[in-house]
């Protein structure tokens, strides 16, 4: 009991001391980014940027593809997510509508084939019957 409960213990403060490492280098992103904000704030007022858009997209073009970056944008927002999911539900459904006509066709194409080739098979007798 005393070891499962000291493992327990000690699982527990690992996962604290995960979280709190996690929430420190959360901060650590957040506060850079919110330096790197306010440089370009003051570098906006001292350079040729007309507006905060044409330094924005320059800074845009500055950032490396692994780069982290914190969301609070609209693709992370419950609205776009409801809408997104709604918008994945509606293309299930027309795959399925999609295979159902799919399957029609496949069966309809089958039976004008079985008819054809029954009709072929009576002409190929029937001109059997007539050559002799």
């Amino acid at each position: 009991m005393d070891i499962q409960n000291s493992t327990e213990q000690y699982e527990r403060k690992l996962k604290e001391e995960r979280r709190i490492t996690l929430i420190a280098k959360k901060q650590a992103i957040l506060k850079r980014q919110q330096e790197e904000i306010y440089e370009l704030f003051n570098l906006q007022k001292s350079t040729e940027y007309k507006t905060f858009d044409e330094m924005v997209e320059s800074f845009k073009k500055s950032l490396l593809h692994s780069d982290p970056i914190v969301l609070e944008d609209f693709c992370a927002s419950l609205p776009f997510i409801d809408l997104y999911l709604a918008s994945l539900d509606r293309q299930d459904a027309t795959v399925y509508r999609l295979q159902d006509l799919y399957y029609e066709m496949v069966a309809i194409l089958t039976t004008l084939l079985y008819h054809s080739q029954e009709k072929a098979l009576q002409s190929l007798q029937y001109s059997k019957r007539k050559s002799k």
